[in-house]
């Protein structure tokens, strides 16, 4: 890890410049996490729900700077 960093899976609702953490999940978690972000897209009438893998500050849902990686995105469609 980076400096204490914590990676983690984080699904988050993307829309405009609108970047919201709905949920971080660990690692072993991935497929977790990926259900989570479909139900998720359900919700939601515009926008993505993504879950990404990037480095946390501990303890928070702050992300380190520009270390972040997408894994999969959902169009919204409620």
């Amino acid at each position: 890890m980076h400096s204490g960093k914590e990676q983690k899976f984080a699904v988050v609702y993307v829309v405009g410049d609108r970047v919201e953490v709905l949920k971080l999940f660990p690692l072993e978690d991935k497929e977790a996490a990926v259900d989570y972000a479909k139900k998720a897209a359900e919700k939601y009438e515009k926008g993505l729900v993504c879950v990404d893998m990037a480095l946390f500050e501990p303890g928070t849902e702050k992300r380190a700077e520009g270390v972040w990686r997408m894994y999969e995105a959902f169009r919204c469609r409620a």
